[in-house]
């Protein structure tokens, strides 16, 4: 390994010279695009704009005029959520349904058995499913914990085989409240 000598490493940037923050002022003011005026002022980001608010107060205000920024970007804004019940019930069951593909997809493609966290993943849309269809038929969900038994909480095996006798019981049942069409979720 070639080790890094001192003329390749970048030096730190030095605190701008007058005439430095003036045509950074300018050059900004005319719309050049901010990474040239970093480039050809020798100076960071921050300090661009610490100068292009005006720079250190003083007694009677900043020591140049503040320039106003060509626009505000603080991150994307989205709209808030609504709060309501239905469209909460409609994010959840979209939730539920991107995750039940995204677990289909990650099981279509493996060549082996399915491992613990993805039988642990559809036990939790199972109930999670169960919840959401109660909550839409006006029922209140059950406040329990899962209804494994004991020996399928610790065994992986157990617990595939009691979710499948589960699965299985679901769609045995004539109303099919969940999007379940011919044994495979339905997107």
């Amino acid at each position: 390994m070639v080790p890094l000598s001192d003329s390749v490493k970048p030096d730190a940037y030095r605190p701008p010279t007058r005439e430095q923050i003036v045509r950074a002022r300018a050059m900004y003011a005319q719309g050049f695009a901010v990474s040239r005026i970093l480039a050809h002022c020798d100076m960071s980001l921050g300090t661009l704009y610490y100068w292009l608010d005006g720079g250190p107060r003083e007694a009677n205000g900043p020591v140049f005029p503040p320039i106003p920024r060509r626009r505000e970007v603080v991150g994307k804004r989205r709209s808030p959520l609504k709060g309501d019940a239905a469209s909460l019930a409609a994010r959840l069951w979209r939730t539920c349904e991107r995750q039940a593909r995204d677990t289909e997809n990650r099981l279509k493609a493996l060549n082996g058995p399915p491992d613990e966290r993805d039988i642990r993943m559809l036990a939790t849309l199972v109930r999670a499913v169960r919840d959401l269809s109660r909550l839409e038929n006006g029922q209140a969900p059950r406040g329990e914990r899962a209804t494994f038994s004991d020996e399928a909480e610790e065994d992986p095996e157990a617990l595939r085989a009691e979710l499948l006798r589960k699965i299985d019981a679901l769609r045995a049942q004539p109303e099919e409240p969940w999007g379940v069409e011919g044994g495979e979720l339905s997107p």
